[in-house]
């Protein structure tokens, strides 16, 4: 009997009722968010804190939010490289956007991966290598996220550091550390993981069974496999692109965690380089398994408690607002305009095929 063919297409993840769905929860769980910070930040005077701000704010935060895509994007195209395989900077890109909106309308931002070898695999990408491209920026995040932890954890004590979240990010170092060996060992040991994923997936009520025992379980078992074959042949041969994503990796955060100094500095509050990416990192280590999507409700608390000792209240609100427009409502709004005109290329490419009409080539790279 002959093994079945791999998946070919990677699911579409145009949902617009779902997109609808998780974006009203957005805004529900920031409110929830700002709601519970009624008291500690004096909301009246953002409006004006914002109206006072120079212009050179709006021109240099947009500029770093558009930063934060391409390098993003850039950091796919170079482990797409490593990989051996080849897609145009712009779909990377794409990608990365997608990435961004998905992950914030959905619960722990899980959207986003699904979203994002979609848009690699329209690309030019096979599913194989889009999927193992996006793992590969999943796993600099990881590698960058420990580092982090490691240096909250156990680096020079600071402002942020009681004792309560001293303890919390000595357990990210596990946690992270965890993540990553794991990831690397079902990448490179695929057969590790598919007697436990498949009793794993047993275990879902309903249809978890059927699942397990259909061509759709060993054809997703067939792509792991490919997967961790592309996996190795990138670091036999392209370990300098592979560590230059790594690199990358560092970047997009340290442009991310910028971003606040940028805004804190456009509305008048002058602190010092260190602190401010010092409390970002806590603020991303905090975050990052939040449950809800894009962490909305946690993010803009848990900002508002780590600077609410060095921010004044009357400041607090314009900083939330701003901060949060640039490092996520921008990428989210780039992402949503990306995911609606992909989506409406796969629907007319679609029809053409069901009507015999020949698809354009633009179907899949649009």
């Amino acid at each position: 009997m002959e093994s079945p063919a791999p998946i070919e297409f990677p699911p579409n993840p145009w949902q617009r009722r779902g997109w609808i769905r998780g974006t009203l929860f957005f805004i529900v769980c920031t409110a929830a968010g700002l709601v519970a910070l009624r008291g500690r930040v004096h909301w009246s005077e953002a409006r004006a804190f914002l109206a006072a701000a120079p212009g050179w704010l709006l021109g240099v935060g947009l500029a770093q939010a558009v930063l934060d895509q391409i390098l993003g994007g850039a950091r796919m195209w170079v482990c797409a490289r490593g990989l051996g395989e080849r897609v145009p900077l712009r779909a990377c890109v794409a990608a990365n956007c997608a990435n961004v909106f998905l992950g914030g309308v959905t619960p722990s931002q899980s959207g986003g991966g699904p979203a994002q070898i979609w848009l690699l695999w329209r690309g030019g990408l096979s599913l194989a290598a889009a999927t193992v491209t996006s793992a590969c920026t999943f796993l600099g995040t990881i590698a960058t996220f420990l580092v982090l932890a490691v240096h909250v954890a156990f680096g020079p004590a600071s402002a942020f550091q009681a004792g309560g979240m001293r303890l919390f990010t000595s357990g990210t170092v596990t946690l992270f550390a965890v993540c990553l060996v794991a990831s690397l060992a079902a990448l490179l040991r695929p057969g590790l993981v598919h007697g436990p994923l498949r009793a794993l997936v047993m275990r879902v009520p309903r249809w978890g069974r059927g699942w397990a025992a259909g061509e759709r379980f060993r054809g997703l078992q067939l792509l792991v496999n490919d997967s961790a074959q592309l996996l190795g042949r990138g670091m036999h041969r392209g370990k300098r692109w592979l560590f230059l994503g790594l690199v990358l990796s560092f970047a997009v955060y340290a442009n991310k965690f910028s971003i606040a100094w940028t805004v804190l500095r456009g509305i008048g509050i002058s602190l010092p380089l260190p602190v401010v990416l010092r409390s970002q990192e806590l603020q991303y280590l905090v975050t990052y398994f939040a449950p809800t999507p894009g962490a909305s409700g946690f993010a803009e608390y848990s900002a508002a408690r780590l600077l609410e000792n060095l921010v004044p209240e009357t400041a607090l609100g314009a900083y939330l607002i701003a901060w949060r427009a640039l490092t996520l409502y921008v990428g989210m709004l780039a992402g949503a305009m990306v995911l609606v005109r992909a989506a409406s290329v796969a629907a007319r490419a679609q029809l053409e095929r069901r009507s015999g009409a020949p698809a354009t080539g633009a179907a899949r790279c649009g």
